[in-house]
């Protein structure tokens, strides 16, 4: 192996290596979500046989089965807790890198592969999205492997047959992958021809049929969500009847909407921007290496397009959970890398007048977007700088004043109105500057026969910039979390002094906060199934024993199962005036309360109440 070859994989393996520390520090740093205990703490029910998926009265199972039984297995093999399912997700995200670097290197070279590794282990906040045990990370992971054996020219069946099983793994852990399996199978059979294309439909199916052979008839109601009740009426009997009022129902306005989009992209810019990049420069013919980067760019771009439709129509169109669009596209983004190193190299320099103009545009809107959405990041330090008074555009003696009490004094605008004003234009300015820049370039470089377009030297500087920035507080770094010590450590604390003082077999009402990592630490003990899902899963009204029988709940059920539990649990803040009324002295003991899960914010403590005889 030649030199350059020795650095292009010592590059690659150098950031990998910086991907594992950034990973393991923010697995240490990073709190729990409702999902990522969702993942764990169901997961460890299933894969333990205490519940099965889809069961009657059980955990309301809202995703396909590996979900959660993968992150229960590897649990039950070293050990329930937040450790091992953050520890698991380090190895899943340098396995991602493998699987990506070997689809590059295939596609594109030794550098392109090295490049992809080094764009994902530039980017904070991607890299926290997968330390944490969430089905992003494993779907992201299975996704890269799926590229690897499935990718170029020249494999063997039993890789693409592989790259089958692969996918079909893919869809049994996340349903909302399903969307891209028919544009897959079709590139089976164009670039890999009809035997390996009949086998990989085969091995996609095979675990598909397992799983819902497995968990027929119930495992349908994960797939009727998505479709009209009447549509296929045999089925309509297999509907989860969930009665009442939904009580999550969040509002959003246009900016919210728009605000959730671009953190999207500001968090994904360099896979989001750089396939626009793509398609609007999309290369000529003859400019691709071979047919083969040719059908894996179609095949990349159509299946990240439906996936982006998919996803953004979760997130917008259901008017549910907005800003969970930033973390739906870390399910996918993955493709956008792979797009960005098969084409970057072939992108058109002279695109006609109408991709011309779009670019251009693109660039202005791009920077301005992404700026508008890191406002909560930028605001701190664009309001605040320091200016001289001006009068009359002259320059005035005295004190110097913030940006904001400037304008708010000269506009008469409020506050509120700068915040969400100073950056759109400040990313617009930026924009301007890059279209300028641009403009000199070209010029000097049409004075020596260059051939480069307004286009697409605005496209490139745009993305080249935003590769630049991703590590900054601009793009992939901003989101910080509050600093509150070691995470893992202070949930093993809580975990061990609730298991102190609730011994096996007790029967816990859970109230102790929206993660439900701290369960893990308790063997044996028996829990209410739909609290596990906190208000998400909580109606108003309805049919109480129906909506237990499907993983609900409402205040009936509450109040009965206050009344049933051997040990209350509850997270400090949320000890408030009606429940303490409902925890009566009379009826309940208070025990030594926890240590708090996370120092720097207060009332995460858990109270502990133990019903007396």
């Amino acid at each position: 192996m030649s030199a350059v070859a020795w650095l292009a994989e010592s590059l690659a393996l150098l950031g990998a290596a910086l991907y594992a520390v950034q990973s393991f520090i923010y697995s240490h740093q990073i709190i729990p979500t409702l999902d990522e205990g969702s993942y764990l703490y169901k997961g460890y029910l299933f894969a333990t046989g205490v519940y099965q998926p889809f069961q009657d009265y059980g955990p309301l199972t809202n995703k396909m089965p590996l979900s959660f039984l993968i992150p229960g297995w590897i649990q039950s093999i070293f050990g329930p807790g937040l450790r091992t399912g953050r520890y698991f997700a380090i190895i899943m995200g340098v396995l991602m890198l493998l699987g990506l670097w070997l689809a590059a290197r295939r596609l594109s070279g030794k550098w392109w592969a090295a490049a992809v590794v080094w764009a994902i282990a530039i980017n904070p906040i991607l890299i926290k999205f997968y330390s944490q045990a969430l089905s992003e990370g494993l779907t992201a992971f299975i996704l890269a492997w799926v590229m690897a054996l499935t990718l170029g020219e020249n494999l063997k069946l039993w890789q693409t047959t592989l790259g089958g099983v692969m996918l079909g793994l893919l869809v049994a852990t996340r349903q909302n992958m399903l969307v891209m399996v028919p544009f897959i199978l079709v590139y089976f059979f164009w670039q890999h021809g009809r035997k390996a294309g009949l086998w990989a439909a085969a091995a996609c199916a095979l675990p598909l049929v397992v799983v819902h052979a497995l968990y027929w008839p119930n495992i349908m109601q994960v797939w009727l969500t998505w479709i009209p009740r009447g549509l296929l009426p045999f089925l309509d009997n297999l509907r989860a009847p969930v009665s009442g009022t939904v009580i999550w129902n969040p509002a959003s306005d246009a900016i919210g909407i728009i605000s959730a989009f671009w953190i999207g992209i500001r968090h994904q810019f360099i896979p989001m921007v750089g396939a626009l990049c793509t398609w609007i420069l999309w290369p000529r013919k003859e400019n691709w290496k071979n047919a083969a980067q040719f059908r894996a760019a179609i095949m990349l771009s159509m299946t990240l397009v439906i996936l982006i439709a998919a996803h953004g129509a979760a997130a917008f169109g259901k008017d549910y959970c907005l800003y969970c669009f930033t973390i739906y596209l870390s399910f996918f983004g993955v493709i956008g890398f792979l797009l960005v190193a098969v084409s970057f190299s072939a992108w058109e320099k002279g695109p006609g007048i109408i991709r011309q103009v779009l670019a251009l545009a693109v660039t202005l809107v791009c920077a301005a977007g992404v700026v508008f959405a890191g406002r909560e990041d930028l605001d701190p330090f664009l309001l605040n700088i320091q200016v001289p008074p001006i009068r009359g555009l002259q320059l005035q003696p005295g004190s110097w004043t913030p940006l904001w009490g400037l304008l708010v004094n000269k506009y008469h605008v409020t506050y509120g109105y700068l915040q969400l004003m100073v950056p759109f234009i400040t990313g617009l300015l930026g924009g301007v500057f890059i279209l300028l820049v641009v403009l000199v370039i070209f010029l000097v470089g049409r004075k020596r026969a260059r051939t480069f377009s307004p286009g697409y030297l605005s496209l490139a500087a745009l993305f080249l910039i935003g590769v630049g920035l991703t590590p900054t507080v601009v793009l992939g770094n901003g989101d910080r979390d509050p600093a509150c010590g070691d995470i893992l450590a202070a949930y093993e604390t809580v975990g061990a002094h609730l298991a102190k003082l609730v011994p096996p077999g007790s029967l816990v009402d859970w109230n102790g906060g929206l993660a439900t990592v701290p369960l893990l630490y308790m063997p044996g003990v028996r829990i209410f199934p739909p609290q596990l899902n906190d208000g998400y899963s909580k109606r108003q009204g309805g049919d109480a024993e129906q909506l237990y029988r499907h993983g609900y709940w409402n205040a009936e059920l509450e109040q009965k199962w206050l009344h049933e539990a051997d040990y209350v649990l509850v997270e400090g803040w949320r000890y408030r005036s009606e429940l303490r009324q409902e925890i009566s002295p009379a009826e309940f003991n208070e025990l030594e309360e926890t240590p708090p899960l996370q120092t720097c914010i207060e009332g995460t403590q858990i109270l502990i109440f133990r019903r007396e005889p």
